[in-house]
């Protein structure tokens, strides 16, 4: 399963980029992993797990609607005793 295929299961959109931290620092990379593997393979590594660690955008979004109808409904008379 690709990296897409993962993140389309958690419901990110197909537009969303998961970019690995080591954008500006590649030849650092590449030399700290020689001998390890490819560089390209560690960054694929790092999305899936990205990917894996990740709220996913749907359950972010029914929580903090949970949350806001929770902490800015009216509250009642009733209720405030």
């Amino acid at each position: 399963m690709s990296v897409r295929e993962c993140a389309r299961l958690q419901t990110f959109p197909d537009h969303f980029e998961f970019v690995s931290g080591h954008g500006a620092s590649d030849a650092g990379v590449k030399q700290s992993l020689r001998g390890l593997g490819n560089a390209r393979a560690t960054r694929v590594g790092e999305e899936y797990r990205m990917v894996g660690n990740a709220v996913p955008p749907l359950l972010a979004t029914r929580v903090g609607d949970a949350f806001l109808r929770a902490n800015f409904s009216p509250v009642s008379d009733d209720e405030s005793a």
